[in-house]
């Protein structure tokens, strides 16, 4: 009998130790090395790929750098979805969609007031000549990616939803758009703002439509102006 209660007493040892190693397991943060994927793909490859496509858009073959381009695009967008719907980081609603959409709007009123008081302010360009490309990459992959990484990634993942997260994200943000111009302060705004929209969720819905709202239609200004 007391060999049973002593080998009930381990059991419970070993239970209770077990069930604090997996709640400290749980509380690690996420590595740095689940940013690799989603930057080298989300980031740096389409941007790569656009550029080169560009140059041979504009100096060499308009069909062969649109077929490459499109081609490219497809296999990109599913894999870009795959990804993104298994990592939870796309929560369609209706709700997100106005919200995105409202909030775009709103930015790019800012947009106009900031560049009134620091019209010197130069940010990310576009080359007019090369739009067929880049429409995509502005629009769309670059929208999507820069809130998975940003938002998704290092807000909520990484940082956990803290408040120093969300000021990282946007300093880093800033700096991917601002190069080193007054214009950082803009896009650091700007990070701050998508961040908020998320509420502190993986999910970055909402602010991807956000995002892909203000590009598009400062996209369409800076062509027709």
């Amino acid at each position: 009998m007391p060999d049973m209660k002593k080998r009930g007493t381990e059991l419970s040892r070993y239970a209770a130790n077990h069930s604090l190693e997996d709640r400290h397991q749980e509380q690690k943060p996420e590595k740095p090395t689940i940013l690799l994927f989603p930057v080298c793909f989300g980031l740096i490859l389409p941007q790569l790929l656009s550029g080169i496509l560009s140059m041979i858009y504009i100096r060499l073959n308009q069909l062969l750098a649109l077929v490459g381009w499109y081609a490219f695009a497809l296999f990109f967008l599913l894999k870009s979805y795959d990804y993104c719907w298994q990592q939870g980081y796309l929560k369609p609603s209706y709700l997100k969609l106005l919200k995105g959409i409202c909030l775009g709007i709103s930015l790019v009123g800012f947009e106009w007031i900031f560049s009134t008081v620091f019209p010197k302010a130069d940010g990310a360009t576009i080359d007019e000549h090369a739009v067929p490309i880049m429409l995509l990459a502005v629009c769309v992959f670059a929208p999507l990616w820069e809130e998975v990484v940003f938002r998704g990634i290092l807000n909520a993942k990484i940082f956990k939803k803290r408040f120093v997260g969300v000021l990282i994200s946007s300093i880093l943000f800033a700096v991917l758009h601002g190069y080193v111009s007054p214009a950082m302060l803009f896009y650091f705004c700007l990070g701050i703002a998508f961040s908020l929209v998320n509420r502190d969720q993986t999910d970055v819905f909402t602010s991807v439509v956000a995002h892909m709202s203000f590009n598009v239609i400062v996209l369409i200004l800076t062509l027709s102006s």
